[in-house]
């Protein structure tokens, strides 16, 4: 787990968000994925998620981002801001609806003690490197060659 807070020089109109007390890094390495699941039905409730960026803010970040875009100074900016919402309840019950709604096939929950990490995540950032048809394929006629 890692929690940032970036503050790019392209962006100047931003501005960085008090992280206040949350770490900023976590580190865990693993040998094998575990599977724990299983349904998770504790009550829980939370209210709406509000951002805590100005929508005007919002605005002329993006408006800003989609300049550098046009002007060719950057083709992708990953742009992210705070937002925060009241929880209360099971927190596994939570992270259980979050993991099905979203489809995940890979999913973290961290029990920090004060803060609960709750990660759904759908793809993956690293695979591993698999030959194509075309490759394998490429392979097999450059061996022909270097055989004939």
């Amino acid at each position: 787990m890692l929690s940032y807070e970036p503050h790019p020089p392209s962006i100047p109109h931003s501005s960085p968000h008090e992280t206040r007390t949350f770490p900023l890094a976590w580190a865990a390495v693993f040998r094998e994925t575990t599977s724990l699941y299983t349904n998770f039905t504790g009550p829980f409730k939370t209210t709406r998620w509000q951002p805590l960026v100005p929508r005007t803010e919002y605005d002329s970040n993006i408006a800003e981002i989609q300049e550098l875009i046009a002007r060719g100074h950057t083709y992708q900016v990953n742009y992210s801001f705070p937002m925060t919402a009241r929880f209360d309840g099971d927190a596994l019950a939570y992270f259980d609806d979050l993991t099905k709604a979203q489809g995940a096939k890979y999913s973290a929950y961290l029990d920090l003690g004060r803060y609960k990490a709750l990660s759904a995540f759908t793809g993956t950032l690293l695979r591993p490197k698999r030959r194509s048809r075309l490759d394998q394929a490429n392979e097999r006629n450059n061996q022909a060659r270097s055989l004939a």
